[in-house]
């Protein structure tokens, strides 16, 4: 999509607003569905460097990272679980790379996934208490609000309906206020890619017509007044 946006015109963050845009939408979905969902990821094994000291003299080298997920670093945040995979099937079991609720932690100490990971990961989550589909519902309404900024859920959140039932909302109520200044954010990216995308159109239009709508000096001109170019 970004690459598309270059394409038709549109150059540094500006092609990233539509782009950006319509990710938040997708995991304000995703945070909000019914449904246990299974999430993959490409990822890149990013390379950096550093200074060392090599007989007592700093020296640069490069130094590999752990894998790291091609996507939003926030999304992690998101998960209930975060296995890295390696590329022989086996994930890390890093504690501070893998992350599991605790009554789950220990299916992860480094044994190959098998069915039987999954039948114990479907066992916990039945142990808890039955979905509320009218409350996911409101959780979804809730998201899609805040997704639109803060000014916006301020007005939805003090409607007649939801105040009635904003208890429902506690747990959610920190992650709605960061999804909804997430927005406002984004936003004021938005206006500063269009400002800068506008500004770079009328330089463009400045030098391709130097004189267009603008003053001309007309040496043979008898009047006091300057002419005008057409």
């Amino acid at each position: 999509m970004a690459d598309e946006a270059e394409r038709a015109g549109r150059k540094g963050l500006a092609k990233w607003v539509y782009p950006k845009r319509d990710y938040k939408k997708l995991i304000n979905f995703l945070l909000s569905t019914r449904l246990h969902l299974i999430l993959c990821s490409r990822a890149k094994q990013p390379i950096e460097e550093r200074i060392v000291q090599i007989d007592g003299k700093p020296e640069k080298t490069l130094v590999t990272l752990p894998w790291e997920p091609i996507q939003d670093k926030r999304l992690k945040y998101e998960m209930t679980i975060v296995l890295p995979m390696t590329l022989d099937g086996a994930y890390e079991a890093d504690q501070n790379r893998l992350k599991a609720p605790d009554d789950l932690a220990h299916l992860f100490a480094g044994e190959l996934l098998t069915e039987a990971t999954g039948a114990a990961i479907a066992e916990w989550v039945k142990g808890g208490r039955p979905v509320d589909h009218a409350l996911e519902l409101f959780r979804r309404e809730a998201f899609e609000a805040a997704s639109a900024g803060t000014e916006f859920f301020t007005k939805w959140w003090n409607r007649a309906p939801v105040k009635a039932r904003r208890n429902l909302l506690r747990r959610d109520l920190d992650n709605l206020a960061s999804v909804a200044r997430a927005a406002n954010a984004e936003a004021e990216r938005e206006r500063e890619a269009r400002d800068e995308a506008g500004r770079r159109e009328a330089d463009a239009e400045i030098l391709a017509n130097p004189f267009g709508g603008r003053l001309a000096f007309n040496p043979g001109a008898t009047s006091r007044e300057p002419a005008r170019s057409a």
